[in-house]
């Protein structure tokens, strides 16, 4: 019996048990309730429909309105003055956005198109790490090996932990307990840049117990680009250009190394004249080096989309690219984790979300991902700009094809990240403390005072001490800045700020000293307590 024969049924009986209508009224009733049946159900159907059509309607020739996105970025080209942006979108494999915007080279008019190769600064750090799966994957490294085991002229090394405990692993998750370091090198010097494996002698030190916490390291991704040379026999460059770029039919994709005959998007500082940038290239070729066009960084999204790219070869497994986004450890924040050259976010408003991020004062690199629906954003640009300007470019064009998406950012608060946690120094911190700052050149001498009144001072050498105006505690360790000069030739002259990270063990005080000048360079502390 259909449902409008049981409803026929039900309602006469009903009729003649109470007496209230005819037959013949009945009989109007019940089709009177078979069309607001259909009505309802074809309501129905439209409200679970309307999303899905609207998600797909670029399938029926009918492409997705980018109009708000267009005008963000334009927003972004005349009121801040950027040179460049270029954008590309990708749903369920199809490229269904691609364009650039501004000028890749200003002095010489030079627009920018979608095979202009734009500095990727730390998103590198992924492509780096594709190189390194690909080893592995040919039996050539083993995560969980050593970095020390394949370093052929370096190694990293440790005043206090066991240095073999760096595994590949840890580096590719920043947790091997290298710390912060950044070093840049003139390309308008002679000769080429200088191998990396004396700054791992100096400063691949191993400041915290491998595997311990998260800490973001430059040299990190450094080493992984000179395992991946010393393990292939060739340079770094050649490798990913013969083994990832080349096989991806990124043809438009490089290391820095070599910009002579490059048509680049030329870096710009983001100061307000916008200012063209000096020819330099990391030292950490690994961790932030790369070129490549939005063009090509949508084929290498592709790969990690699992997608398939005609006329490519697939250069990793599905298994190893869902490792890369899948195995992942904290970074402190409440949804945010690291995998292997990508940061996680568990709560992208209400989907995860993979990022490849790199910004600098002279150039910005995302590769936005949400694997579960197959999209990918790409944002390149030429310049410095504010992260949260490129995240909603990206946040909206997303919520064009993901309605979704677009709910959710209306209901989700911008601050989704932990709260810092800063307690009262323990106890065992107050007192008068004295030790050396290990460098490549010698020891230097170093006294810290922690008083529970707030007078806390640092003395370097023999030079007058210098209070400290903030100390901060937080997750076992305590962090200050001074103003001083380690006369170390690598950090250059003149005043700069020298930030410690200092952990206890015992009545020992242990961690890093990072000169912040021109350079980034870390520093081995170790005091007693007197």
């Amino acid at each position: 019996m259909t449902i409008y024969k049981k409803l026929q049924h039900h309602l006469i009986n009903w009729g003649h048990v109470y007496g209230k209508f005819s037959l013949i009224e009945l009989t109007n009733i019940i089709e009177m309730g078979k069309s607001l049946f259909k009505l309802c159900f074809v309501i129905t159907c439209m409200s679970i429909l309307i999303p899905v059509a609207a998600q797909q309607n670029f399938q029926n020739n009918q492409q997705p309105d980018f109009s708000r996105v267009n005008a963000l970025i334009h927003e972004q080209l005349i009121n801040n003055k950027i040179p460049s942006i270029s954008i590309a979108v990708i749903y369920k494999g199809k490229i269904i956005l691609e364009k650039a915007y501004g000028m890749a080279d200003k002095e010489k008019a030079i627009k920018a198109t979608i095979n202009t190769p734009y500095y990727l600064a730390s998103l590198t750090k992924s492509i780096t790490a594709t190189a390194v799966l690909k080893l592995s994957e040919k039996k050539l490294i083993n995560l969980d090996t050593s970095a020390n085991s394949y370093l052929k002229n370096s190694k990293l090394s440790s005043h206090l932990w066991n240095p073999g405990q760096a595994t590949i692993k840890t580096l590719l998750h920043h947790t091997s307990g290298l710390t912060t370091y950044h070093r840049d090198y003139s390309m308008d010097n002679a000769g080429n840049l200088p191998p990396l494996n004396k700054d791992i002698n100096n400063y691949g030190i191993i400041f915290w117990k491998p595997g311990d916490h998260f800490d973001y390291s430059n040299i990190g991704y450094g080493v992984l680009g000179q395992i991946v040379a010393d393990v292939s026999g060739k340079s770094f460059a050649y490798y990913l250009k013969d083994q990832v770029f080349s096989p991806l039919g990124m043809k438009d994709s490089f290391l820095g190394i070599d910009l002579k005959n490059k048509n680049i998007a030329i870096r710009y500082h983001s100061d307000s004249l916008r200012s063209r940038s000096a020819n330099v290239v990391s030292y950490t070729m690994g961790a932030s080096s790369a070129y490549s066009s939005v063009h090509d960084l949508t084929k290498y999204a592709m790969l990690l989309l699992n997608d398939k790219i005609e006329g490519t070869e697939k250069i990793l497994s599905d298994s190893v690219i869902n490792k890369m986004e899948t195995d992942t450890v904290t970074t402190g924040d409440l949804s945010e984790f690291y995998g292997y050259g990508l940061g996680v976010n568990t709560d992208y408003f209400g989907f995860i979300g993979v990022l490849g991020q790199g910004g600098t004062d002279d150039g910005q690199a995302w590769m936005q991902l949400i694997p579960s629906e197959d999209i990918g954003v790409i944002l390149l640009a030429n310049t410095g700009i504010d992260g949260d300007a490129c995240q909603t470019i990206i946040n909206e064009s997303i919520a064009t094809i993901l309605p979704g998406f677009r709910k959710k950012m209306s209901l989700t608060k911008k601050n989704n990240e932990a709260a810092e946690t800063v307690k009262a120094l323990p106890d065992s911190i107050y007192g008068s403390w004295v030790g050396k700052i290990h460098t490549a050149s010698g020891d230097i001498n170093m006294h810290l005072t922690v008083d529970k009144n707030g007078s806390n001072y640092f003395q370097l050498a023999t030079l007058p001490r210098v209070k400290i105006a903030k100390l901060d505690y937080s997750s076992r360790r305590f962090f200050f800045d001074v103003s001083g000069n380690l006369h170390v030739a690598d950090a250059g002259s003149g005043q700069y700020t020298l930030s410690f990270e200092l952990d206890r063990k015992g009545n020992k005080l242990y961690g890093a000293l990072t000169a912040n000048a021109s350079v980034q360079l870390p520093f081995w502390v170790e005091l007693n307590k007197q």
